[in-house]
């Protein structure tokens, strides 16, 4: 309150001076310059001090760590303020622990030491110690001594706070934008007189500025009580930045630029109303006022510290309205964006980097918010570090990028970007206006153009050329690829420059370099594979942007195939006789002949001529007497050497690939003139194979260890004639091995005579006196063995065992009784294993094996060809009436040498004769006794009936087959002996017998033999016994059973047992039934059974044992056993049949093929039982049992087969038949008549063959025949397991079956059963049946012995298929209407093998369909056929190869042979490009077709990159018609290209160039018709669309621009010109070049001047004044003002243009020449200069306002409007005034305010 009242009487105490006297003089104050504070790290300031040899810190940064580096801070003070640096280390960041920081010194630059009273700049230097050891460094600080400020009065407040008003409160903030809206009030200037307080600084850049003083605010209440206005200058925003001091009032003031405060700079750009205003985020919420005051006294803080800019302020207000804050966060921001710019390099040089240019990297140094633009020539390419790349257009480079340019190589000259003008056109800089010692400073800012704010550079470009090589064929022009030039300085091209990529598959290569020379040298370093070396150099005349090319050819590399030929001679011997060797060298061999054929297709080396196909013969060739032969030149590839003939005594390769060698001919290197390629054969000698096989004569065996020779049959020479072997020496002595062989494995000279004989014979063999003679002479050379094979035989050395026989009793060849020594069988049995001579087959006869047995003959037996070994001789089967002797007699049989051919050995045995006695006992009974009378003394003789004279003589003959007791009735023995036997060999009757007491007698032991016995001596009164019959048939010590005659009958049982003629088992489960027949009584045997049920029967039924016994017993008589049913699957007895074949029965349990069945009936079985018959007695009841086997045969069947299928047997000519040869004859008539007018035939004619085919019957077809069930044996019989035995198992095989001549085949014997017949092998040319034939064998019952089944089977005939794709090629497409023959191969025979086509006879003609099959519809028989093309499709070349097909019978399983090919033809190949007639490239776009020679259209397509191909035009000639261009590329129609197609596989090129429209566009001045530079030019389309853009420069070319119609468009001006009006213009289609221009009007100035009276602003109107140019002082203009006090001039140049560029300004001064009365006349002149503005201001106007005083008037004239500058004032009376007027004011403020405190209250 004290200060506010202060103020009000100081205002008071003024305005009552003022009252009294003017203002007097006053001086002007210079204030103190303030600095601000910097830090800066010490490595910005190095180099400015003197060199020390510790080093900086950025030299050893990289060894220290983090902690261990010291930053400074620069140190800024005033002159005068004392400090001693070796202790001030405050703005100095270290870590004291980790660093060591020492003092050292501090002076200047130019080595004055530091002084605190003299302003300047200095450097301290200290020394940085790490504790760690790591390197000592140095770092400076700069400190800056200002000069001292000046003092300035300081005045108390700018105003005092109107309490009341509180508008710059929160709650009362205004959102309108009326309120929002700041209001410039014009004021007119005062004279007056103002102080000037501003700091020295400011002094540089002064101007005049009007200064509003606007709306006063109000702190808010609890800011503060105070307040500020609104300020001015020049209509921009100002602050007070005095706040202690009064406001200024409104009037002209001169405003000084203050750069030294950038504090305040950032105050017054970022704060309220300032370009770059901030309050809008950070002061939200706030009024406009408010926001005002904040910066308000944050550039009053800024400007004049705190005291000063809080002045009124409560420190409480600060805190709540964050003004510090707010300062803080103003002056953290960055410094306002800057104007200047400046580039790191003003021109650059580019230099290559890979297939582009580039320049260095160039920096825009300025502030990184200013930028320029920069136009992109077109193919240019700008690059920048912060990754940004654009080629083209217009590039935006802000303040601190770092970019660089690349441009491809075609680009050259230099490029000149002209001025580049800075986005930020203007700096924004601090102003101060001093409006006096007692007011306040006024802050504003505003921008000011800078002289740095243009930058411009120029980058010169390389001056690139292109050389371009196109390598050909020198003989068939093709381009070739993968030549490498270099191109050299010196014409001996020893300096190489470069060298060039190798050519690609167009044969060009082209290289881009610098031209440093206008000639360079071109030289050919490698070929492509192939071709021979170009040596020649060529020149080459650079052109700087063009391509020179030059065309070099090169010849291909050809070589030859050398072949060499080698084989073995005989040159000589070694080793001795029976191991000679002969010796064998390598040598020449004439007379071998060869062929050579092309092994792949050959091409000349520009891989596209082609010499040979593969498998052409190119030479044939024969050795010489060096064994080598040559061919001529042929071209590189791969050839096939194929030996056709060996030279004589050698053999050529067995195979196709042995004979066969591949030689390629290999590119030798581009300096070699022929390639070589060596085939080497070497032949061999024949081989020779002698083998003899040593074999047992006996069994075929091969034997082992026979020792053979191989003599020389003659005399043996060498190559040189020198005898090396005579004849019959020993040459090779060889032991046959274990398989008898004997290989001689003598090398034998070809052209001679051996033999070979035995030497020693195998063990155990007889040896052979054979004898082998052969002649080994050379055949031909496909004889590659020469087998020479004999067998020689060896008989085994045998040997002979004769057995002699003896009775043992009589010890001679004498047998006793009715005993017989012959028919014994005697067995030879192994005494060891026996083992096969050969010593191959191994156990002849296992240990006690029976080896032989025979029977004894006379008393002898011979056992013959026995192996030889040890064996045993003993009886198997004794003679009649001998026992059986088991002694087992051993006998040695063993080899005795190789000369002795049977070895003998004797054996003798002895035989033990049967003896038995018999007992009787002699009764008397007469029939009613009821006991038996024993009879003594009866005598009774025996005598062996066969001994007896009447048997012998014949005398006495039995009355039925043998004698019966009763037949010796009434006999004379007394002329005989009786029986006897032998003891110790003496021989001993038998004495009469006599019966004892007991009527016992029993006689000695008789042999073997059949006895009578008759009673010689009757006892008296009793009658004679009839003799009866004894037989001593067993060896035994005991007698006979008793024999007591009694006549009571005999009776038995019948046991009937059924058996299986075949297999002689007895039939199982399997009933037979049987009826038996009493013949002495003529009747049916009936007997009685009790079960199941007492009856009589007559029928007996076997069991399931297969046999049946009687009932009841039988007596002795003759029965016949009748069979009445055969058991199931047999044959009644009676009805049995037999198999013949080859007149020899087969079993019918053996499967046969063939034979035939006949009858074979059997009769009943009769029997006659007595006393003597045989029989059984069962032990348990003593039952007699006659035993009878009846046998039954199998029922069996026979299968007939009969197998049928076609066969060939003629084939008809078509051409031959009738209806064919009418046919033919229309066909030729219709052909004739469609020929004439179609060219064409439209019928074919039918050539070829029918074949016929005939069912017959098919030899040679075998089957299987296999059972298709299981077939038990039919006697029911099992195994051990109980299982039923198995005849066959199901689908076990019965037996195979082949058929004859007439496809028949019969199979007997086979059991009933179920089979099936599978087919193994078909008939010839049949399909095998894969079918089972299923038949069965049936039982028919008892009567039918065999069941006969008969099949006929047919076989399909295989048919052959053969057909052929016919496809393109390269498509693989099918091809249609290709006409193919088909012929044979060799001549086909019918089934009787007669000719019935001979080869090469042509079958049947086909034509391919839409598919491109060829299928050939003739019935064809088996056998080699080939096709041939006959006729091709057009377009196609035709196919010359012999098509073979093999369709000889191999697989029966298939059913037709398909034969199939792929035959493919090779088509026409057109290659049709449409290029650039300039640039040769290929054009996409053209519509193009290809048209015959009658205009048909033939092709049409749309061009591309890549050539258009057509395949398969047929050959003749053709045109070439572009239909439309592609315009919308800027392309214009061709003409016509005829042209013709070739048959040839070749590529055929045709071409067709397109021309292209061009369009002149130049840019020139308006006013002198020069090409005008820097102008930015379009070429928009219709739809506005730019399709071309540049800046102008010389006369600009566009090609390829589309037809249509376009505007030429200026989107910039360069600078000095005016944007042009568009031009329109049409591009037609024609290659001619159309132009079009537009020219540009020079921007003109004008001027226009205003004057006025100084202070009023009156217009003057009639003031003159010249307006002339500053440099040439001519007259340009002469002005007067109008009533309104304007002149305007006309328009003016603004600069001078040369070449087409603006110059430099022109410079005009403008002086006035005549005032009007009453003003005083301005002397002062004004240079004006119309700075060109852009394109779009075509005048630039410059106003120039002037004013004029008037006239002073003469003392004592009253003042109108105050004191005035220059007034002699007393300086007290100002005093006054002003404080008078202060007291008022302060009077009326107070009276105000308490008004409206009253209000309030």
């Amino acid at each position: 309150m004290k200060k506010i009242k202060k103020n009000r009487i100081l205002a008071g105490a003024l305005a009552f001076l003022i009252s009294f006297s003017t203002i007097g003089n006053t001086a002007s104050v210079l204030a103190a310059e303030t600095d601000t504070e910097t830090s800066v790290t010490a490595e910005t300031s190095s180099e400015e001090l003197e060199e020390t040899e510790t080093p900086m810190l950025d030299e050893v940064i990289d060894q220290l760590t983090e902690d261990e580096i010291v930053t400074v801070e620069e140190l800024s003070l005033e002159a005068g303020t004392e400090i001693d640096l070796s202790k001030a280390f405050s703005g100095i960041q270290y870590n004291t622990e980790k660093v060591k920081l020492t003092f050292e010194k501090a002076e200047t630059q130019e080595g004055k030491a530091f002084d605190y009273q003299k302003p300047g700049n200095y450097y301290a230097k200290y020394y940085a110690e790490p504790v760690s050891g790591n390197p000592l460094y140095q770092v400076i600080r700069k400190v800056i001594v200002r000069e001292r400020e000046q003092e300035t009065s300081a005045k108390d407040g700018s105003g005092s706070q109107n309490p009341s008003d509180d508008k710059g409160s929160d709650d009362e903030e205004s959102d309108s934008e009326e309120e929002q809206k700041i209001d410039v009030i014009d004021v007119e200037r005062e004279n007056g007189i103002f102080l000037s307080v501003v700091p020295s600084s400011m002094e540089k850049a002064r101007e005049d500025v009007s200064l509003v003083q606007g709306e006063r605010i109000w702190y808010p209440s609890d800011l503060g009580y105070y307040y500020t206005c609104y300020f001015y200058v020049n209509g921009k925003i100002a602050y007070c930045i005095e706040s202690n001091m009064d406001s200024p009032p409104s009037s002209d003031y001169v405003a000084n630029i203050y750069e030294s405060n950038l504090n305040l700079q950032k105050i017054l750009y970022y704060g309220y109303g300032g370009p770059g205003d901030l309050t809008g985020s950070y002061l939200s919420g706030y009024s406009n006022d408010m926001k005002y005051i904040m910066t308000h006294l944050a550039a009053s803080y800024c400007y004049a510290g705190a005291e000063v800019a809080f002045t009124g302020c409560t420190q409480s207000g600060l805190e709540k309205y964050s003004v510090m804050n707010y300062i803080n966060y103003l002056c953290s921001q960055e410094a306002p964006p800057t104007a200047a710019l400046e580039l790191s390099s003003t021109q650059e040089n580019a230099y290559l980097e890979g297939d582009i240019q580039r320049t260095k990297n160039m920096t825009l140094k300025g502030d990184h918010r200013n930028y320029v633009t920069l136009p992109l020539p077109e193919n240019v390419t700008y690059h920048s570090t912060d990754q940004a790349e654009q080629t083209g257009g217009n590039v935006k480079i802000s303040g601190g990028t770092t970019f660089w340019f690349t441009a491809p190589k075609s680009v050259s000259g230099t490029w000149n970007t002209g001025k580049l003008t800075g986005q930020i056109g203007s700096q924004w800089k601090t102003l101060v206006v001093s409006t006096g010692d007692d007011t306040q400073d006024i802050g504003y800012g505003d921008f000011y153009e800078e002289s740095a704010n243009n930058v411009s550079f120029s980058i010169t470009w390389k001056e690139i050329a292109k050389v371009k090589v196109i390598k050909e064929d020198a003989k068939t022009n093709v381009k070739l690829a993968g030549a490498v030039f270099g191109l050299y300085s010196d014409k001996g091209c020893t300096k190489l420059i470069v060298e060039m990529p190798p050519t690609d598959e167009n044969g060009e290569t082209e290289i881009e370099l610098e031209k440093t020379q206008d000639t360079i040298y071109l030289k050919e370093i490698s070929v492509p594979a192939g071709y021979k070396l170009n040596t020649r150099s060529f020149n080459v005349n650079l052109e700087t942007g063009k391509t020179v090319t030059t065309t070099v050819t090169n010849e291909e590399q050809k070589g030859k195939i050398i072949i060499h030929k080698t084989g073995e001679v005989l040159t000589g011997i070694t080793g001795s006789e029976g191991d000679i060797d002969f010796t064998y060298t390598d040598s020449s061999y004439p007379g071998a002949k060869y062929k050579i054929y092309a092994a792949e297709d050959i091409y000349s080396q520009d891989k596209k001529t082609k010499i040979h196909n593969n498998g052409d013969l190119v030479a044939e060739l024969e050795t010489g007497e060096d064994g080598s032969c040559t061919s001529g030149l042929l071209y590189l590839g791969k050839y096939r050497v194929v030996e056709e003939q060996a030279p004589g005594n050698l053999v050529i390769g067995k195979t196709e690939e042995e004979r066969t060698q591949y030689v390629t001919l290999k590119y030798a290197g581009q300096t070699v003139e022929l390639s070589q390629a060596e085939a080497s054969y070497r032949n061999e000698r024949p081989e020779i194979k002698v083998n003899v096989v040593k074999k047992s004569q006996n069994d075929g065996v091969t034997l082992e260890g026979a020792v053979f020779g191989l003599y020389s049959g003659e005399e043996i020479h060498a190559q040189d004639g020198s005898l090396l072997v005579t004849k019959d020496t020993l040459i090779q002595r060889k032991t046959s091995d274990r398989e008898g062989n004997v290989t001689f494995t003598a090398d034998l000279p070809i052209n001679h005579k051996y033999y070979i004989k035995e030497i020693q014979a195998p063990d155990l063999y007889y040896m052979s006196n054979q004898v082998y003679e052969f002649t080994y002479k050379y055949k031909d050379d496909a004889t590659y063995t020469y087998t020479f094979t004999h067998e020689f035989e060896n008989k085994e050395v045998r040997g002979e065992v004769h057995v002699k026989k003896i009775d043992k009793d009589t010890n001679d060849f004498v047998s006793q009784g009715n005993a017989s020594l012959d028919g014994a069988v005697y067995g030879l049995y192994a005494a060891e294993d026996i083992i096969y001579p050969n010593k191959k087959t191994g156990i002849v006869y296992r240990k006690d094996e029976l080896v032989a047995q025979g029977t004894i003959q006379e008393g002898k037996l011979d056992f013959k060809e026995l192996y030889l070994g040890k064996y045993y001789v003993k009886e198997i089967t004794p003679g009649e009436g001998y026992l059986l002797d088991e002694t087992e007699y051993p006998v040695t049989v063993d080899y005795e040498g190789q000369n002795v051919e049977i070895v003998h050995r004797d054996v003798t045995v002895k035989e033990t004769v049967k003896k038995q006695a018999f007992q009787l006992i002699k009764i008397s009974e007469d029939g009613d006794q009821t006991e038996t009378d024993l009879v003594e003394g009866a005598g009774f003789k025996v005598f062996l009936i066969s001994d007896l004279s009447g048997v012998k003589d014949g005398s006495l003959k039995p009355s039925g087959e043998d004698y019966m007791p009763e037949d010796f009735i009434g006999y004379d023995y007394s002329k005989d002996k009786t029986a006897s036997y032998w003891e110790n060999g003496k021989e001993v009757h038998v004495p009469e017998l006599f019966t004892d007491k007991k009527g016992y007698v029993c006689s000695p032991e008789l042999p073997y033999g059949k006895y009578v016995v008759f009673e010689s001596t009757t006892p008296e009164n009793l009658q004679t016994v009839n003799p009866f019959l004894v037989t001593i048939d067993e060896d035994s010590r005991e007698p006979q059973t008793w024999r007591i005659f009694d006549d009571r009958p005999v009776q038995f049982y019948f046991k009937i047992i059924k058996k299986d003629s075949q297999t002689g088992k007895p039939v199982l489960n399997n009933s037979a039934y049987y009826k038996i027949f009493d013949v002495d009584k003529n009747e049916y045997v009936e007997m009685k059974v009790r079960y199941p049920k007492p009856e009589t029967i007559s029928v007996f039924q076997t069991n399931e044992e297969g046999y049946l016994q009687t009932p009841e017993q039988l007596k002795y008589g003759t029965y016949r056993i009748e069979e009445i049913q055969a058991p199931d699957s047999f044959v009644k007895v009676g009805e049995e049949k037999k198999l013949v074949k080859d007149q020899e029965e087969i079993p019918l349990n053996e499967v046969t093929i063939g034979g035939k069945y006949e009858d074979a009936p059997r009769d009943s079985i009769t029997i006659t039982v007595d006393s003597n018959t045989a029989h059984e007695v069962e032990e348990e009841t003593g039952k007699y049992i006659i035993v009878v086997e009846q046998p039954n045969d199998e029922a069996v069947g026979s299968l007939t087969l009969h197998k049928k299928g076609e066969i060939l047997t003629d084939a008809d000519k078509k051409e031959e038949q009738l209806v064919t040869k009418i046919r033919n004859k229309f066909a030729d008539l219709v052909n004739k008549v469609s020929s004439f007018f179609t060219g064409e035939d439209a019928m074919e004619i039918s050539m070829g063959y029918d074949f016929t085919y005939e069912n017959s019957g098919l030899e040679g077809v075998e089957f299987e025949l296999r059972a298709a069930q299981t077939i038990y044996s039919p006697d029911g019989q099992k195994d051990e397991d109980g299982n039923r035995l198995v005849r066959f198992e199901k689908d076990g095989l019965v037996a195979k079956i082949i058929t004859d001549k007439e496809g028949k085949a019969v199979v007997n014997n086979l059991p009933i059963g179920k089979y099936y017949l599978k087919e193994t092998k078909a008939g010839q040319n049949c399909v095998l049946d894969p079918e089972k034939k299923t038949f069965e064998i049936n039982y028919h019952g008892q009567e039918t012995a065999v069941d006969y089944v008969t099949m006929d089977l047919t076989n399909k005939r295989q048919k052959i298929e053969i057909e052929l794709l016919k496809k393109d090629a390269v498509s693989e497409k099918p091809l249609e209407g290709v006409v193919f023959a088909l012929f044979t191969e060799e001549d086909i025979l019918n089934a009787a093998g007669e000719v019935i086509v001979e080869k090469d006879s042509l079958i049947e003609m086909a034509v391919s369909d839409k598919e491109g099959k060829v299928q050939f519809q003739s019935d064809l028989p088996h056998g080699k056929y080939y096709a041939i093309e006959v006729e091709e499709k057009p377009g196609y070349l035709p196919y010359e190869e012999v098509i073979h097909f093999d369709a000889s019978y191999s697989d029966p399983e298939i059913e037709v042979i398909q034969l199939k090919r792929e035959v493919e033809n090779q088509p026409t190949i057109t290659d049709f490009t449409k290029t650039d007639l300039t640039t040769g490239e290929e054009v996409e776009g053209a519509k193009m077709q290809i048209l015959d020679m009658e205009g048909n259209l033939i092709d049409e397509w749309t061009s591309t990159k890549e050539p258009h191909r057509i395949y398969a035009l047929a050959p003749g000639k053709y045109i070439l018609h572009e239909e439309q261009a592609p315009t919308e590329s800027g392309y214009v129609r061709a003409e016509d290209v005829e042209f013709v197609v070739e048959l040839t596989g070749e590529v055929q090129k045709v071409e067709m160039k397109d021309d292209h429209t061009k369009v002149s566009i130049r840019k020139t001045d308006i006013t002198t018709g020069e090409e005008i530079k820097g102008a930015k030019l379009q070429i928009l389309d219709k739809e506005g669309t730019v399709v071309e853009e540049w800046v102008s420069g010389e006369e600009h070319l566009i090609e390829y621009l589309p037809v249509g119609e376009y505007t030429l468009h200026e989107e910039a001006a360069p600078e000095g010109y005016v944007i042009a009006n568009d031009v329109k213009f049409v591009v037609e289609e024609n290659g001619e070049i159309q132009k079009a221009e537009m020219q540009d009007e020079r921007a003109m100035g004008q001027l226009r001047i205003r004057k006025t009276e100084e202070g009023s602003k009156k217009p003057l109107e009639g003031v003159e004044f010249t307006l002339t140019e500053k440099e040439s002082g001519k007259e340009a203009a002469k002005l007067v003002t109008d009533k309104n006090g304007e002149a305007v001039s006309g328009l003016l140049p603004i600069a001078k243009y040369e070449e087409g560029k603006m110059k430099e300004p022109i410079v005009y001064v403008l002086k006035e020449t005549k005032a009007l009365e009453g003003y005083e006349k301005s002397e002062e002149t004004y240079e004006i200069v119309f700075e060109y503005q852009d394109g779009q201001t075509p005048v630039i106007e410059v106003l120039k306002e002037i004013t004029n005083k008037t006239i002073p008037d003469t003392p004592g004239t009253p003042i109108e409007h105050g004191p005035k500058t220059g007034d002699d004032t007393n300086m007290l009376l100002l005093i006054g005034g002003c404080l008078l007027s202060g007291s008022i004011a302060g009077l009326a403020f107070w009276r105000s305010r308490k008004r409206k405190r009253k209000q309030i209250e």
